[in-house]
């Protein structure tokens, strides 16, 4: 995966335990902009075992599923949910992602 994905993870994961919780993608995405409900659906899509943690594999596999939706690899956007990814298309997620690298590059 890219630096990026290798960055945002680090940054979200803020107490360094290797895995994202759901309290530190909401504190990250909220300073960043977005709406707590939004950020509740996302971590569920990509809590892929339902741990109630996105583990680094997770949060690579869901991160590059957004990436190639956002440059129309994986279809149409109106595509029927699939656990996940769901109904997220790229176009939809991976601004909130880029929010977070965005966040990043300014504390950096």
């Amino acid at each position: 995966m890219s630096d990026e994905a290798d960055q945002l993870f680090a940054k979200i994961d803020t107490d360094g335990d290797g895995r994202i919780s759901d309290h530190e993608l909401l504190v990250h995405l909220l300073g960043q902009g977005q709406d707590d409900h939004t950020i509740s659906e996302l971590f569920r899509e990509l809590d892929l075992d339902g741990s109630g943690y996105i583990e680094w594999n997770e949060f690579e596999a869901g991160y590059g599923k957004m990436v190639q939706a956002a440059k129309g690899v994986s279809g149409p956007r109106s595509a029927p949910k699939r656990r996940g990814f769901g109904g997220w298309s790229g176009v939809d997620a991976l601004p909130i992602l880029n929010s977070a690298v965005v966040g990043y590059a300014r504390v950096s």
